[in-house]
């Protein structure tokens, strides 16, 4: 700002506020002349911060300035400060203060201050957002609420509180829970819902227990493997060491009459006859293996919970058996 301007902006600064002083009534208690000329220079003092970008500055002369001579257009600067810092509900309740004010002497400028902040009150609110708090709480309980610090009575909990642009903090509470703590940003012209939950922390659902994986299932036991070879093998020999034993024995019925056979056939009689012992020895293995393998597909099976009567094949020296516990 160069000092061209700063001079014109304190200069206006001071015609202003001295043209609204000089409309207020001058019984006792109105404001002293030292009240009058402080008040003067903080207006151009703020102003000239204002227009440098110093807001918080400014904001602490005007305010000062205010609180010294509480005219229309101090409330009106101050109110468009608030305005240009973000802060747009202090802007608004300032702005309407300025329109409450009492219209005693007026002057053209504290009657155009008062239309400048009815213009600007117009074009703030709808600048200004909300928070609509959905509390949900134990019935009964008292819910206390605050937001950024400052509380909440309970019958303004369920209407929409006007905030400033930017990010709140909104805590709640009832007796014996502890509380719980919600931050929201919210932006010029939107409302947010807030929910808060306050009361005991929800339980959260138990996952269901996991089936159990389906595994692979379990191959065959040993003793499955070894019986039903044996069987195989004895089916094998017996077959082959039959088929051989009936074509002996149809060759030596046409040579033994009577079961005589003349002596060169001695020995293809013992030969029939060892085969035969080998044919029926390997059928009677081929069976064992047999029983041996159907037991062992029972046994490699997984045990089934012992919930009453539980049946199993045995072997046992006489043969294949059962086997039961409770």
């Amino acid at each position: 700002m160069t000092s061209t301007s700063a001079s014109r902006a304190r200069r206006l600064g001071a015609v202003l506020l001295a043209s609204a002083l000089a409309a207020l009534p001058s019984p006792a208690g109105a404001q002293s002349a030292s009240d009058n000329e402080t008040a003067r220079q903080l207006l151009i003092d703020g102003l000239d911060l204002r227009d440098a970008s110093q807001l918080d500055a400014a904001l602490e002369k005007l305010n000062a300035a205010h609180a010294l001579v509480h005219t229309p257009v101090t409330g009106l600067e101050l109110g468009r400060t608030y305005f240009l810092m973000g802060r747009l509900v202090e802007a608004s309740d300032m702005l309407r203060e300025v329109v409450r004010l009492p219209e005693d002497r007026e002057t053209p400028r504290t009657r155009a201050a008062r239309a400048e902040a009815e213009q600007l009150i117009d074009e703030i609110a709808p600048q200004i957002p909300s928070l609509r708090l959905k509390i949900s709480a134990p019935p009964g309980s008292a819910p206390q609420v605050t937001v950024d610090g400052e509380s909440i009575p309970a019958a303004a909990l369920a209407v929409p509180r006007k905030v400033n642009p930017g990010s709140h903090v909104v805590v709640g509470k009832v007796a014996g829970h502890p509380e719980r703590r919600v931050e929201v940003t919210v932006e010029k012209g939107n409302h947010v819902e807030v929910p808060l939950a306050l009361g005991p922390a929800p339980q959260s659902p138990r996952p269901p227990a996991p089936s159990p994986a389906a595994g692979p299932r379990p191959g065959p036991g040993p003793l499955a493997l070894v019986g039903f070879g044996v069987a195989g093998a004895g089916l094998a020999v017996g077959g082959i060491t039959g088929a051989i034993t009936l074509s002996r024995a149809s060759s030596l019925k046409e040579d033994c009459a009577n079961n005589h056979c003349p002596p060169e056939r001695f020995d293809d009689l013992d030969g029939a006859r060892l085969l035969g012992t080998v044919s029926t020895v390997s059928f009677l293995l081929a069976g064992v293996g047999a029983a041996a393998g159907v037991a062992g597909l029972f046994l490699s099976k997984p045990e089934p919970a012992r919930t009453g009567l539980v049946v199993s094949p045995a072997l046992a020296p006489g043969g294949l058996g059962l086997r039961g516990t409770f």
